[in-house]
């Protein structure tokens, strides 16, 4: 069997405002999981937590006054795109990334990191996790403080979106385990967020293949 596949992605601009609208990722067909990750600054907004999301993980940046959060949804009968708001006026943005080949029931979460905070410097760092089924994908989640800013994938990963504050890369991991920690290098020093998240495989996939005796 194989590790879930990368599908698409979509950004929204961040801007002035206590909404922004991110549109369903291109090709996204019933059972795909979204992963979404929302940028809200001054950190002391409240996101909205829109109907059918779940929310995974938060980061809020004392220093840089931005905050964090990501969150998962199956996707099922989708309309065209997500609006998230938060309470207040401020700088809202966002991205969703969708991905193929998930389990298809229950959380397809297998494990994530807590979101990391660091900088001003040119190392996004996500911590290690430990993933507990074979065959998944690892998913890089990381914002930034200022624009623009390029970056480059940690080692191994694939970039699937750099725009704006959002950035994402995935690589599956066959074996169950340690991913390591995942350090995306930024074009110029900054603030920054960054999570790792395993998505699940399907249901036959889960179980560690046992050695005969």
């Amino acid at each position: 069997m194989a590790a879930p596949a990368f599908r698409s992605a979509a950004n929204s601009v961040s801007g002035s405002g206590d909404t922004t609208t991110i549109t369903k990722p291109a090709g996204t067909v019933d059972n795909d999981v979204m992963l979404a990750q929302i940028y809200a600054e001054p950190n002391g907004q409240t996101i909205d937590l829109l109907t059918g999301w779940t929310l995974i993980a938060t980061a809020d940046h004392a220093t840089a006054g931005f905050r964090s959060r990501w969150y998962w949804k199956r996707a099922a009968s989708e309309g065209t795109n997500y609006v998230w708001t938060a309470t207040g006026s401020g700088w809202l943005g966002g991205a969703i990334a969708a991905y193929s080949g998930c389990i298809t029931s229950g959380s397809p979460i297998d494990v994530n990191g807590a979101g990391n905070t660091g900088g001003s410097d040119t190392s996004a760092i996500a911590s290690a996790i430990t993933t507990t089924v074979i065959d998944t994908l690892i998913v890089f989640g990381s914002h930034q403080f200022n624009e623009p800013r390029t970056l480059t994938p940690p080692s191994g990963m694939t970039e699937r979106l750099d725009a704006d504050l959002n950035y994402f890369a995935d690589v599956a991991q066959a074996a169950a385990g340690s991913t390591g920690s995942k350090t995306a290098t930024i074009s110029a020093a900054d603030f920054w967020s960054a999570i790792l998240i395993a998505l699940k495989p399907p249901a036959g996939d889960t179980l560690i293949p046992q050695i005969a005796m």
